[in-house]
C-alpha cells in the first residue's frame, strides 16, 4: 500500500479541552495504525501555533472581570485567532476537531463564519427504521446578537433573521437531501415564527422555495416536540424527515432527541458543524462541555471523543467499519457507564477499548485493503 498523507486540525481549549483533543488524536492514530498503517497523519494545533488555549466559561470569568473591557478584549482576541487558524488550514485538512469553548466567543464565531450543525439520527420505532436529518441554524436569531448592552440593572440585545441567511442554510439542507437520493418524506422548519407579525414565516417560506424545498411545514417548537415524540414514531408512511431548527430550540431539542430515541447522551455523543463560508468545512465537537472540575483527574468519560475519532477515520480517512468497531468496543467495555464507578480512571478504560479495537481490526483488514486498492 502506498503511503498517504492527511491532516486533521485540532482546536484546543481550557478545562478538560486538552485531554479531549489528546484522546481524539491518540484514538485516531491508533485506529489508522491498525487499519491503514501506511497513512501518515499530522494534526495542526491551535495551541501550538498560538501558544494559548481558548477559554472555557469558567476559565474566562475567573481570570477576567466581566465589568471591565478586559473580558471582551480577550474574547475578541481569541475569536480572531480561531478564525485565522481555520483560514490558514481550511484547504489542507480533512476536517477539524475542537474542544468545548466559552459560549459567547463560540456564538460570535458561528455568526461571522455562518456555521450550521448537521447530524443524522437513525433508530427503530415499532419495527420501522426512522431517520431524521437534523439541522440547527447557528448563524442567526436569538443567539446571534449584533449588539449587546449590559449593566447591573438590565441586559439588552439585538439580533436578526434574514432572507440571505435562510437561503444559505436551506441550500445546504437541499444539497444534503439530494445526497440521501431525495428519500425525504417531510421537511419541517421549527422556529418561533409567531413573533414579528409573521414576517419570520414569510422569510422562511420565500427562502425554502428559492432552495427548491417545495413540500414543507413550519411548526412552533412545542408542536415540533409533540410531532417527533408521537406522530412521527407511530407513522407508517413517514420514515425520513429533514428537521431545521432555530438555535434556541435546537439547543434543547438535540439532547432531548438522543435521549428519547436511545442514541446516547451528552457524555457519548458528538456533533458535526459545517462552516458555510469555508466550502462547508466540517468541525467535530463533543456534546459535553469543558468539565473544568475534572481537569487533571482522568475522570472524564472519553466516549464522545472516541466516537468522533471513529467517525473521522471512517468519513475523512477511509477506514471502512471504524464506527461500528468503536461502537462494539465501547459496548464490550461498558464505557458509557464506566465513569459511575468510584475508582474510574479513563486511562485504564482506554487501554481496554484499544485492546478490543485491535481484535476487531484483525477481521477487517481484507475489506479495507479492497477499498484502498
Amino acid at each position: 500500500m502506498s503511503k498517504q498523507n492527511s491532516s486533521i486540525a485540532i482546536i484546543d481549549a481550557a478545562g478538560t479541552g486538552t485531554e479531549v483533543t489528546r484522546i481524539f488524536k491518540d484514538s485516531t492514530l491508533y485506529i489508522m495504525s491498525l487499519w491503514h498503517p501506511g497513512c501518515e497523519l499530522s494534526f495542526p494545533s491551535f495551541y501550538e501555533e498560538s501558544s494559548s488555549l481558548i477559554n472555557s466559561y469558567n476559565s474566562l470569568t475567573s481570570e477576567y472581570n466581566a465589568t471591565t473591557n478586559s473580558l471582551y478584549e480577550k474574547m475578541a482576541n481569541e475569536k480572531n485567532q480561531y478564525k485565522n487558524f481555520l483560514r490558514k488550514h481550511r484547504t489542507q485538512v480533512k476536517g477539524v476537531f475542537r474542544a468545548a469553548i466559552n459560549a459567547q466567543t463560540l456564538y460570535e464565531i458561528r455568526q461571522e463564519l455562518s456555521i450550521l450543525k448537521f447530524n443524522t439520527f437513525e433508530f427503530n420505532s415499532n419495527g420501522r427504521m426512522k431517520k431524521i436529518l437534523f439541522f440547527r441554524d447557528q448563524t442567526q436569531g436569538y443567539y446571534a446578537n449584533k449588539k449587546i448592552t449590559a449593566d447591573s440593572e438590565q441586559i439588552g440585545f439585538a439580533g436578526n433573521f434574514s432572507l440571505k441567511g435562510f437561503q444559505s442554510i436551506f441550500k445546504f439542507v437541499s444539497d444534503a437531501i439530494s445526497l440521501e437520493q431525495n428519500v425525504n418524506d417531510e421537511t419541517i422548519f421549527s422556529y418561533k415564527y409567531h413573533l414579528f407579525d409573521n414576517s419570520l414565516e414569510s422569510l422562511i417560506t420565500r427562502a425554502a422555495k428559492d432552495s427548491n424545498l417545495r413540500e414543507f411545514s413550519i411548526l412552533q417548537p412545542d408542536s415540533t416536540i409533540n410531532y417527533l415524540l408521537n406522530e412521527f414514531t407511530r407513522s407508517e408512511t413517514v420514515n425520513t424527515i429533514s428537521l431545521v431548527c432555530g438555535n434556541e430550540i435546537g439547543d434543547t431539542l438535540l439532547e432531548m432527541l438522543i435521549h428519547s430515541y436511545n442514541l446516547g447522551n451528552y457524555k457519548t455523543f458528538f456533533t458535526s458543524n459545517y462552516i458555510l463560508s469555508m466550502d462547508n468545512l466540517e468541525v467535530l465537537q463533543t456534546m459535553h462541555g469543558s468539565a473544568d472540575s475534572l481537569e487533571g483527574t482522568f475522570k472524564l468519560n472519553p466516549c464522545a471523543a472516541l466516537n468522533a475519532s471513529a467517525y473521522a477515520c471512517e468519513k475523512w480517512l477511509g477506514v471502512v467499519g471504524a464506527q461500528n468497531s468503536m461502537k462494539n468496543a465501547l459496548l464490550a467495555t461498558d464505557a458509557a457507564n464506566s465513569d459511575r464507578h468510584k475508582n474510574f480512571d479513563n486511562r485504564v478504560l482506554l487501554d481496554n477499548i484499544y485492546s478490543h479495537l485491535k481484535k476487531s481490526s484483525l477481521t477487517c483488514d481484507e475489506r479495507n485493503a479492497e477499498v484502498l486498492n
